[in-house]
């Protein structure tokens, strides 16, 4: 190949695709919030219940 030569790309976006990413993003990082409030109450809930064991003895 010899000479100047454009070469020209004709990009479509998928946005059924990067809707799918981002809802997928979404429901992650509200399962990640809920787990993790979940898990705080219970380590709260226990710590609570070994207060009052702790304060009947």
């Amino acid at each position: 190949m010899h000479g100047d030569y454009a070469v020209i790309a004709n990009l479509a976006l998928n946005w059924p695709l990067i809707g799918g990413i981002i809802a997928a993003v979404v429901v992650a990082a509200g399962l990640t919030i809920l787990l993790v409030r979940r898990r705080r109450a219970a380590r709260t809930k226990r710590q609570s219940r070994k207060k009052t064991v702790q304060k009947k003895h």
